[in-house]
């Protein structure tokens, strides 16, 4: 399961992309806590390198 300071951090990034309206990444996932909390750590980590463009 995705730690809490990883779902904390991906909160802030797709609050980020929303006020930016900035669309994408290169994969789609969960955007509420819960939904993040049952991504594995890796899953997790794939995530937020989709959000901050680091492919």
């Amino acid at each position: 399961m995705a730690t809490p300071r990883q779902a904390d951090y991906i909160l802030q990034l797709l609050a980020l992309r929303e006020r930016l309206g900035e669309e994408g990444g290169f994969m789609t996932g969960p955007t509420t806590r819960a939904g993040i909390e049952e991504l594995s750590k890796a899953g997790a980590s794939a995530y937020i390198d989709s959000l901050k463009g680091s492919y």
